[in-house]
């Protein structure tokens, strides 16, 4: 028997039966969200620009969240990975995320990287949100 438990959105159910890996677990009274990136839930495709990147982010992030009963609040953690300049994205990082989340503001921390899963990809963001209950 397993001492966590995965998180899979209807909408995930099939991304995670072909990549067998979960959207989130929860375990140990935390949320753990796999790296949330800018594909758009409705067809698929990666748009090419940050901020939309960005917001598909967010909305992912807050979609995973709810299947799990929390809230964006509930972050506590959050890491991004940044392809490219870096200092480019964090003014469109901070707009979007002063968006979804609000003060009092998670730890932070931001990577760049050469390369995520997809070449489109420009932005990837996961987090540790504590739990309900």
């Amino acid at each position: 028997m397993s001492r966590w438990t995965p998180v899979i959105p209807q909408a995930r159910r099939a991304a995670y039966e072909r990549s067998q890996f979960a959207p989130a677990v929860v375990a140990g009274g935390l949320i753990h969200v796999s790296g949330q990136v800018g594909r758009d839930p409705a067809n698929g495709d990666v748009p090419a620009d940050l901020e939309t990147q960005l917001t598909h982010v967010f909305e992912g992030l807050k979609l995973v969240l709810a299947e799990a009963g929390a809230e964006m609040s509930d972050i506590v953690s959050l890491t991004s990975y940044h392809v490219g300049d870096m200092a480019q994205h964090m003014p469109a990082f901070i707009a979007t995320r002063q968006r979804y989340i609000s003060d009092p503001f998670p730890a932070w921390t931001a990577v760049g990287v050469s390369a995520l899963a997809a070449p489109a990809f420009l932005i990837e963001v996961s987090a540790i949100a504590l739990a309900p209950g």
